[in-house]
């Protein structure tokens, strides 16, 4: 049931609980970290499958330019804007209206939340205790658009004729193939450093000067006001960090336009999973909840086990529900 409801996240995670039974279990919250890693790695490609979907049909269907952006102008620029600002607010907006705003299905998926505090008694969102959807939702549709621009510069780059692609995605299968493979890990990798970077590098009484003492303070603060994060939170971030979360697709690579769209479309959808608060048929996201609940751990994901090799890798053993 579990592949089933991952296979087009998150609409198919809505579907389920729309369809689910009333839940009065708690949430097994040391789940995700007593998977395998091969566990991990196949739910990721069976979710991966409704960001290829949304790639392709933004590819093939959606309002695309083409060689149209070799001129910069607004109409098809404002096109790209509206087509990203519609997926994510429908997707993060629906989310959010299953699990936290619609009585009938929040009731179902109550005992599923990794950390209730934020919710009253009648189940409904308390948005003063470390979620609110209203500023969240703010910062995410300005994230939105700090995410189209970069796509806005390499559909320019791409008609203009100064970034190698190529159209016929079959004429190098195994490089096709073999980057599909690799996108969301390399996206991971990215997301350790550039997340890390913005943590302090030191301890507080260090005499040195910290770099990411104070990225955290005027930056990466922003994103952490979310402690017991919602949907919205996901994009929740100040400018800065939103155009460094998304460059991980400004890799120079020939590569076929699926290939951007899938690496695109991953950094838009992936948080969304990351920081809805429930485990299945929520987004299941218990390694990062644990980050923002502990502050200085799990910087990554895990299925890129950097956390274990640098040693801010943590099961849940300090996460004590209240």
């Amino acid at each position: 049931m579990a592949v089933l409801t991952s296979m087009f996240f998150p609409l198919s995670n809505m579907l389920a609980i729309l369809l689910a039974d009333s839940s009065e279990h708690r949430a097994e919250t040391k789940l995700q970290q007593q998977r395998t890693l091969l566990a991990d790695v196949l739910a990721r490609y069976v979710r991966y499958m409704g960001i290829f979907a949304i790639s392709y049909l933004t590819y093939a269907i959606l309002p695309h330019p083409g060689k149209k952006a070799e001129h910069w102008s607004l109409d098809w620029m404002l096109l790209v804007l509206l087509r990203n600002e519609l997926i994510v607010h429908a997707l993060y907006g629906g989310f959010h209206w299953v699990l936290y705003d619609n009585r009938w299905t929040r009731d179902k998926v109550r005992g599923q939340k990794f950390w209730d505090a934020n919710l009253r008694e009648d189940g409904s969102l308390d948005p003063t205790k470390g979620y609110d959807p209203v500023r969240d939702r703010r910062l995410t549709t300005i994230g939105v658009a700090v995410a189209s621009g970069i796509e806005c510069i390499v559909l320019h780059l791409w008609a203009a004729g100064q970034w190698n692609v190529y159209d016929d995605f079959w004429s190098q299968p195994v490089r096709s193939c073999a980057l599909i493979a690799a996108l969301p890990y390399w996206a991971d990798f990215h997301f350790f450093f550039i997340h890390r970077a913005i943590h302090p590098w030191f301890a507080r009484d260090t005499k040195y000067f910290d770099p990411g003492r104070v990225l955290y303070k005027y930056v990466h603060s922003v994103h952490h006001k979310s402690y017991n994060t919602g949907p919205w939170s996901g994009l929740a971030m100040h400018p800065f960090e939103q155009f460094l979360f998304f460059s991980s697709v400004l890799v120079p690579l020939m590569q076929h336009p699926l290939h951007f769209y899938l690496g695109f479309f991953h950094k838009v959808i992936a948080p969304l999973a990351g920081h809805d608060g429930f485990a299945e048929p929520g987004g299941d996201g218990y390694f990062h909840f644990l980050h923002h609940k502990h502050y200085e751990v799990n910087y990554g994901s895990p299925t890129v086990p950097l956390d274990k090799i640098f040693g801010s890798f943590s099961d849940g053993s300090r996460c004590v529900k209240k």
